[in-house]
């Protein structure tokens, strides 16, 4: 299951960058080449051969975008709410940023029956954060097609920056929003597991040994 919802994923994300590729291709070199009767009876070969793109660029997208997320270290990274950095003072966890990688290493190596759970969670903001740049992207390809292959009035600019502009928008604020809630439950995973073994380590370095009468 996980890994058919994986693959679907990519496939998503690869015809959405597939799209505006495909649309930077024709604004440079024209469509005027294309024998649209070959694409018909080539149907099946062309749609096997464009899965297959769509899944290969869907690969490396998803690879550059999840490194460049990483790097730009978004406060959604961190742990993103005063509770729980309260709930782990009072659970005897000092390390304020625990990076969400080793969260749930921590978490799976624990209790291994979480890892589809939390695996379920990243595909969403995954493909949403995906969606977000593509639909941006998308927009742009769309502008530069259009700018130089058939014209660009105003009534289309205003129609494809409304089209792509404001669903971009709304994907980046659910991005954000899963985002949050996604560090916000592996942190609360995370202490549900960590805290009672930290309390347990406690009581056993500050137990005295009991001196025996004589």
């Amino acid at each position: 299951m996980g890994t058919t919802s994986l693959v679907v994923e990519l496939l998503i994300i690869g015809f959405q960058v597939t799209t505006w590729v495909v649309l930077l291709i024709l604004s440079a070199f024209g469509y005027r080449w294309i024998d649209f009767s070959i694409l018909t009876s080539w149907a099946g070969l062309i749609t096997i051969a464009f899965l297959a793109a769509s899944y290969s660029l869907a690969l490396i997208f998803d690879t550059l975008l999840l490194t460049e997320t990483r790097r730009l270290r978004i406060a959604t990274y961190t742990w993103p709410a005063q509770a729980i950095r309260k709930l782990k003072r009072e659970s005897g966890i000092t390390s304020d940023r625990e990076l969400p990688a080793m969260m749930r290493t921590y978490i799976v190596a624990r209790n291994p029956a979480l890892d589809g759970y939390i695996t379920r969670m990243t595909y969403g903001f995954r493909l949403l954060t995906a969606t977000t740049l593509n639909l941006v992207l998308t927009c742009v390809a769309t502008l530069v097609f259009l700018t130089t292959r058939i014209g660009l009035t105003w009534n289309s600019l205003v129609a494809i920056l409304l089209m792509f502009l404001v669903p971009a928008a709304l994907s980046g604020y659910a991005t954000a929003a899963q985002f949050r809630n996604y560090h916000l439950e592996l942190g609360l995973m995370y202490l549900a597991i960590r805290a009672p073994r930290v309390a347990l380590k406690k009581r056993v370095l500050h137990r005295r040994p009991r001196s025996r009468a004589l």
